[in-house]
């Protein structure tokens, strides 16, 4: 069945919201009636708020040492961060 709240992962390219490749995590909801108020702090990666798309990422440039260990913990982590907003 269809839910009506979703995190979404993924990678993208150079664009307006960064100018190197990231990873990036969103929430979703049916509605769209999620509070980007209290966020939750975090150990990797950045809060992306502005009115054409709100998130997280993380830029592929974040360290020269960029590893499989730190995508995996940086989506870890937002998962959790965003999963708090619903």
């Amino acid at each position: 069945p269809f839910t009506e709240e979703v995190i979404g992962c993924c990678y993208a390219i150079a664009d307006a919201i960064c100018d190197s490749p990231y990873f990036y995590a969103y929430a979703w909801r049916k509605n769209n009636n999620i509070a980007y108020t209290h966020l939750t702090q975090l150990e990797i990666g950045s809060w992306y708020i502005e009115e054409n798309w709100q998130g997280i990422i993380l830029p592929a440039t974040y360290t020269t040492e960029l590893s499989t260990t730190i995508v995996t913990q940086f989506f870890t982590d937002a998962v959790n961060a965003l999963g708090k907003l619903f």
